[in-house]
Formats: C-alpha cells, structure tokens, sequence
C-alpha cells in the first residue's frame, strides 16, 4: 500500500488559481468555492472574489441560504457585497422577510440593489 502525504500549497498559489478559473464559462464559481474550503485565508480570498461582481440571486432558497452565508460572518462579507439582485417571487413568510431585511441593513457598500416581488408581498406595505 502507497503512502500518500497530503501536500501542502502556498496561499498566494490558490489566489493565482481563483484569479485563473475566474475566467471560466461559469466564472469558476465550484472551483473557487471548493478553494474557499481550504483554509481561513482562502476563505476570505474566495469569498471576496464572489461577492466583487453582481450576486443574482433567482430562488427564496438561493435567498435564504445566502442571507445565513453573509449574516455568519457580518463583518467581513457584508462589507464585500457592491451589487445585488434579488428576484423574489414566492416571498411571503414574514422569517423569510426578516431575514432578507437584516441582511440588507448591513450593507454597508452596497451600490446598487434591484429587487422584484410579488404585489402581494409583506415587503411591499403602505
């Protein structure tokens, strides 16, 4: 049986590497976050790579799981985030509201928003 030792790969290599995938068809998002499982730094590294473009978000799912993401570690994803698109049609449960909310509220940099709901939605109230 063959030994196989892990081997060990410099951080600034992995920053190279999410710098070349980027270019990718699907932007190298699986490859950057399976980087981002590598260690702390490249955590940080890939998710400020994913969060530098617009995040479009089409899916309550894909809403709510992201808002969990950013609000896990407020200080240094919300800060990231420049531009989000959220597309939100089946947005009707007030936790699912709240939680949009507090993560909005956070954004600190946040330059452009767009957001599409349903006319029914407990967002839209006057």
């Amino acid at each position: 049986m063959v030994d196989i030792k892990p081997i060990t790969i410099h951080p600034d290599i992995l920053c190279t590497v999410v710098e070349f995938v980027a270019d990718d068809k699907d932007g190298g998002i699986p490859t950057i976050s399976a980087i981002t499982r590598t260690c702390k730094r490249m955590r940080f590294e890939g998710t400020k790579y994913l969060l530098s473009g617009t995040v479009r978000l089409r899916s309550l799912d894909k809403a709510c799981s992201f808002c969990h993401f950013m609000l896990a570690d407020q200080s240094a994803r919300l800060p990231l985030l420049k531009s989000l698109v959220l597309m939100l049609f089946s947005i009707v449960e007030d936790e699912h509201v709240a939680l949009v909310c507090e993560m909005i509220r956070g954004l600190s940099n946040l330059y452009e928003l767009d957001i599409t709901l349903p006319a029914s939605s407990p967002l839209i109230r006057m």
